[in-house]
């Protein structure tokens, strides 16, 4: 699946990008002999590309997951995702660099079933974690950390998503079954389309609307 608009945007060279971009094509071009085209096209938007790279290099650097088993996870996101570009790049990396067996990336590319039980368990709940939005069931966690992974490998999972901020937020917030004494604090008195918020026991107001209409759809704001 790819997508229906496609962006009018040119590849942007490292001597033009922004700092932080331009930083991160120049550490691209030392470590692998060239930018890669998607990262000149990222570098139209500096902090979209400083921020990818930097969860990138935190995957493979902090995630806990042996180099195989995260091009698993990255081949696993690419194909769900649809994207063509990322599939063909992890594949590349996955068969010469991180020692991923083959069978295992080919039965993640042909979408059948893969003959490792262990990264079976990871490329599973991997796409489950996609299709899900970062909100798995407790049989499948239980699943997952039967296979020898970590509660806090379920988090790891997202960390490359590209779901991004609603994924991962999704994910920490819905893994914890309910916040402990303390944690969110005192809750308000009434939404935001009330008159009032103001925690429990105390008389001044948390927050206060600017406008008192809620009619935004319509372009009103009344003072």
């Amino acid at each position: 699946m790819q997508s229906e608009y496609k962006l009018n945007l040119t590849a942007v060279s490292a001597d033009r990008a922004e700092p932080p971009a331009a930083s991160r094509m120049e550490e691209a071009r030392r470590r692998l002999g060239f930018v890669p085209n998607m990262y000149a096209v990222m570098a139209n938007s500096s902090g979209l590309l400083d921020t990818y790279v930097h969860g990138y290099e935190r995957f493979r650097g902090l995630s806990g997951f042996n180099p195989a088993e995260q091009e698993v996870v990255l081949l696993t996101i690419s194909r769900e995702n649809g994207c063509n570009y990322c599939v063909a790049a992890h594949s590349v990396l996955a068969d010469q660099l991180s020692g991923a067996p083959t069978a295992v990336t080919d039965a993640i590319r042909d979408g059948k079933a893969i003959p490792d039980p262990r990264l079976a368990a990871l490329h599973g709940f991997t796409r489950l974690m996609v299709r899900q939005r970062g909100l798995p069931s407790r049989p499948d966690v239980e699943a997952f950390l039967a296979a020898g992974y970590s509660e806090r490998q379920v988090l790891e999972i997202v960390l490359p998503h590209p779901g991004g901020r609603g994924v991962r937020r999704t994910a920490v917030a819905g893994l914890r079954e309910r916040p402990r004494a303390g944690e969110i604090g005192p809750l308000p008195r009434r939404s935001l389309s009330g008159k009032r918020l103001a925690a429990p026991g105390c008389d001044q107001p948390l927050w206060r609307p600017r406008w008192r209409s809620t009619s935004w759809a319509s372009g009103s704001k009344s003072a």
